[in-house]
């Protein structure tokens, strides 16, 4: 069994400050009961974050920060044929920028409709 919990820590003072005051019992519990396999290093600021790096080397992918094949692995399991070409996704979606973090609104919270999403597509 593996367990991922993305974004599940901060790496702020105020985020690690925060998390010393958690009472999580049954996080603990669960993690005394678990053997971590692999220890993730690469720097907080990468591209690539921890969860997909985790899922990279899950399906024995490698490649550089930021370089990960997401967008054609999710549209070869819809049955599109990739050949050899990059692709990306494009999401739109919504930023509130503070003084020490950038909080990303969901898509789904943006309530933008097919039409209006073709609009920007295609600009």
């Amino acid at each position: 069994m593996h367990l991922l919990i993305p974004f599940a820590s901060s790496p702020t003072d105020a985020g690690r400050h925060a998390l010393g005051l958690l009472d999580l019992p049954n996080l603990a519990a669960l993690l005394a009961r678990l053997t971590p396999t692999v220890r993730d290093e690469a720097d907080e600021y990468s591209l690539s974050p921890p969860h997909e790096r985790a899922i990279a080397r899950a399906l024995g992918w490698s490649g550089g920060d930021g370089h990960l094949p997401f967008a054609a692995w999710e549209l070869q399991r819809e049955g599109v044929d990739t050949a050899d070409l990059a692709w990306g996704r494009l999401t739109p979606l919504h930023w509130q920028v503070g003084r020490e973090h950038l909080t990303v609104i969901p898509p789904s919270e943006l309530q933008l409709a097919e039409a209006e999403s073709r609009v920007l597509f295609d600009a």
